[in-house]
């Protein structure tokens, strides 16, 4: 066998080899693609009951900002509680405004908004037919002794 022939072989083989790698990493990459977007689905369709993304210690952080985030994540009907628009609806009815609420209504909720002054509203919520700002002051009791 001459080298040509061998080199020939060689080069060949190596394109054969990365075809097949080529197609190799093609099927993972579609399997990982329909992976991901079946996970998607499915935690779209049981956030309602699992609440996939909910991690209680998010919450655990007792100051006004750790509040605002609290409050803010349940007034989110896209919030890591997975409970759609159910807490911004109460909200809104304990506010006398549980028509301002539909699934697809609120456009946004932001913590710490600046104001056109330079203040900032601890939690704004945009609606489609409004906005909502809500300061959130964190009420401590002294208790003192003699």
């Amino acid at each position: 066998m001459s080298v040509t022939a061998l080199l020939e072989g060689f080069a060949a083989y190596l394109a054969r080899a990365r075809e097949a790698r080529k197609r190799n990493v093609e099927t993972l990459l579609h399997e990982v693609f329909f992976g991901v977007a079946t996970l998607r689905k499915a935690k779209e369709r049981f956030a309602d009951q699992l609440a996939p993304d909910f991690r209680l210690f998010d919450y655990l952080r007792t100051d006004e900002y750790g509040l605002s985030r609290c409050l803010a994540d349940l007034l989110n009907p896209k919030g890591k509680h997975g409970q759609s628009e159910a807490f911004l609806a109460s909200f809104l009815g304990r506010i006398g405004r549980a028509d301002w609420v539909t699934a697809d209504q609120c456009r946004r909720v932001v913590r710490e908004q600046a104001t056109d002054k330079g203040r900032r509203i601890d939690i704004f919520l945009e609606l489609r037919n409004c906005v909502i700002g809500i300061e959130n002051k964190r009420h401590m009791t002294h208790f003192g002794g003699r």
